[in-house]
């Protein structure tokens, strides 16, 4: 008997399962010709994070930033995808033109520059109001030296928030 050359693929391909949010998980599955890559080693930027499944699945969670790096290896198998993460972003609009105690500002809530609608919106951690169609909504600024706004929303399943500081200019 002869000695038989067999290619063995050895890339993987490592695709995420739904909208890629900032600080929240995202399901990856991690293949190699089609199959799973069962028990290799998940890698966000770098960090070890997690292993696969028997499914080549894995879940982790997104850093704060607007890439992440996914990559998924076993043995001599390797390979890895670089995701867009998107963000709730929150602007504050004061009617006044600066943020006084007891006046009204308007909140946008936006996700990838598209407003969005029905989010949730706090101010101090008490829920306020909810964005309308066109991602906004009026609130009413306490009476304190600071406050914070904040925002939560469902985006394509994934939850998403954001928050924004708010200090009394006149105090």
């Amino acid at each position: 008997g002869g000695n038989v050359t067999v290619d063995v693929p050895v890339d993987v391909s490592v695709e995420a399962v739904g909208e890629p949010v900032a600080g929240e998980p995202v399901d990856v599955i991690a293949t190699v010709a089609g199959e799973p890559v069962s028990n290799g080693t998940v890698r966000v930027n770098g960090t070890a994070v997690g292993r696969t499944g028997s499914d080549g699945q894995a879940t982790v969670t997104l850093p704060e930033a607007e890439t992440a790096v996914i990559n998924v290896s076993r043995g001599d198998a390797t390979g890895g995808r670089t995701l867009s993460v998107s963000r709730l972003s929150l602007s504050v609009s004061p009617l006044t033109g600066v943020p006084l105690p007891l006046t009204e500002s308007v909140v946008t809530a936006t996700f990838d520059g598209e407003p969005v609608p029905d989010a949730s919106v706090a101010v101090d951690n008490e829920s306020t109001a909810t964005t309308g169609a066109n991602g906004t909504a009026a609130v009413r600024l306490p009476f304190a030296d600071s406050a914070s706004v904040s925002a939560t929303a469902s985006i394509g399943g994934a939850g998403a928030s954001a928050a924004r500081p708010l200090r009394n200019p006149y105090r």
